[in-house]
């Protein structure tokens, strides 16, 4: 992989801030998207994030992210050393 790229761990906000109506969230959001579809960023999107996303929303955020090259997508799996980190970071967080 080249070094340059970037890998960024997507959490729900970045995919559904795609669609928000607010225009400042979603500029943001549709920036990083361009980046990710560039190839300047590998996004990373874990089964948290599936589990996360109610609704219309499921198909909404599944058909989003399938657009984008298989390359540019990394699927991965929570763990418990992932689900021990995320513990800790909601801990931390004032």
């Amino acid at each position: 992989m080249n070094e340059n790229v970037k890998r960024v761990y997507v959490d729900t906000t970045v995919v559904l801030g795609n669609f928000d109506i607010c225009d400042n969230r979603r500029c943001g959001t549709e920036m990083f998207w361009k980046a990710v579809r560039s190839g300047e960023i590998v996004a990373i999107v874990s089964d948290v994030l599936r589990n996360e996303l109610k609704g219309d929303n499921v198909e909404r955020a599944l058909r989003f992210l399938a657009t984008f090259p298989k390359t540019q997508i990394v699927q991965v799996l929570a763990t418990t050393d992932s689900d021990d980190l995320a513990e800790l970071y909601i801990r931390l967080v004032p």
